[in-house]
Order: structure tokens, then C-alpha cells, then sequence
């Protein structure tokens, strides 16, 4: 129940704080077309500058960041991410990691011909999906005794601070935390047996931190 408790509550403040930035960001951009509206009614041609994003993050293996300005100081962030690391006592364990995430930039550079680049700091929820396998083996043999498999859902927020250059190169730091409940079954295989354990009150809670380099290009 408590874990239940937790989760809402983490998807009711994760909505809260989409509106309330989405209602902020929103009344900030009708601000200033109200004062640059014979500006803005002169230029009707006014288009995003390097408005999309391709990123790696440096410190996560095989990781890809496709990010899209959808309006002024608001951007859309999709990311694929897998991981593959050794555990302690033989086998491997490997994740597989879906990501969306809407990004609200506070500050980045304005001009009276283009809107804002997507940069400055930021903050963001997010949507993450987790597809996880683990597979142990003999310490000594190193052959496979066990096998587990399972998936994970849930979200969180994050904070950061984007770099956009004059030629394009990006640079993106950022740090959060999520909270991920088991979605799924536990498949588990061993080499006697295979079974679909009954859905367990499981949870992983996770605390991101990263740099990603990219480039930014269109017009």
C-alpha cells in the first residue's frame, strides 16, 4: 500500500509541476508578444534555431538523445539507452531503457529575428521503461544457472544545464532521481526449472547524472 501511495504521488506532483511550468512558461511567452507584437507582426517568417538535437551521454554505453524544440523554451527529449555490466559472482546483467521527457528552459539567448535555441537550464519530467535481464553463472564453470527477466515503469524529474555553440556542438549536463515500479512478472529460468512468479510489491528507484555532447542543426 505504501509503495502504492509513493507512486501516485509521484505521478500526481510530476503532473502538477508539467502544468504549473507549461502555465508559467506559457504566460512569460504572451508577456512578451504583448510587447513585441508590431516586432513580431513585421517578421511573419520568425522560425526555431537549430531547433533539433541528436546527443550521446558520455557516461552511459550505447545511448542515444533525439531532442526537438516544440515551442520557445519548451522541447521534447526521446532516449534509448542499454547497458551491459558484469556482476561480482560470474553472469551479466543487461538493461534496455525507453525514455521521453518534456524539458521547460529558463533562461538561453533571445533575439528579435529567431526565437530561442533550445539552452540555458532547465528542468523536466520524465517517462522511463526498463526491460531487464539478468543472467548468473557458475563462478567457477561460468555456466549459465539462472536467468531472470522483468520490466520496470515509472517516471521522474530531472535539472540541467544546456550548452549550444555557434557552429551546433551541445553540451548537456544534467542530474535526477526516478522512481521505477516493477511492471511485470518475473520470468525466472533455471536448468531445471522455468516459472512465472505471481506479480511482487517490487520497486527501483534510480538517480540519474550525466553529460552528453551533440550537435544542434536546422533552421
Amino acid at each position: 500500500m505504501l509503495k502504492d501511495m509513493l507512486l501516485k504521488i509521484v505521478l500526481i506532483v510530476s503532473l502538477i509541476t508539467c502544468n504549473a511550468l507549461s502555465c508559467l512558461s506559457q504566460t512569460n511567452i504572451m508577456k512578451k508578444n504583448d510587447v513585441k507584437s508590431d516586432a513580431i507582426s513585421q517578421n511573419a517568417d520568425v522560425n526555431f534555431n537549430r531547433p533539433y538535437i541528436l546527443k550521446t551521454n558520455l557516461t552511459g554505453p550505447y545511448s542515444l538523445y533525439y531532442e526537438i524544440q516544440v515551442r520557445p523554451k519548451q522541447s521534447v527529449q526521446l532516449s534509448i539507452n542499454r547497458i551491459n555490466y558484469g556482476l561480482f559472482f560470474g553472469g551479466d546483467t543487461k538493461y534496455f531503457a525507453l525514455t521521453s521527457a518534456f524539458k521547460f528552459y529558463f533562461t538561453g539567448k533571445e533575439s528579435s529575428k529567431r526565437r530561442p535555441y533550445p539552452s540555458g537550464f532547465y528542468l523536466s519530467p520524465y517517462l522511463r521503461y526498463i526491460n531487464a535481464r539478468e543472467v548468473n553463472t557458475g563462478f567457477i564453470s561460468n555456466t549459465k544457472t539462472s536467468e531472470v527477466s522483468y520490466n520496470l515503469f515509472g517516471g521522474g524529474g530531472m535539472a540541467g544545464y544546456q550548452v549550444i555553440f555557434g557552429k551546433g556542438f551541445t553540451l548537456d549536463f544534467f542530474a535526477g532521481a526516478g522512481y521505477l515500479p516493477l511492471s511485470t512478472s518475473r520470468i525466472i529460468y533455471t536448468q531445471t526449472n522455468y516459472k512465472s512468479e505471481v506479480k511482487p510489491d517490487d520497486y527501483m528507484t534510480e538517480m540519474r547524472l550525466g553529460v552528453c555532447v551533440g550537435f544542434a542543426f536546422g533552421k
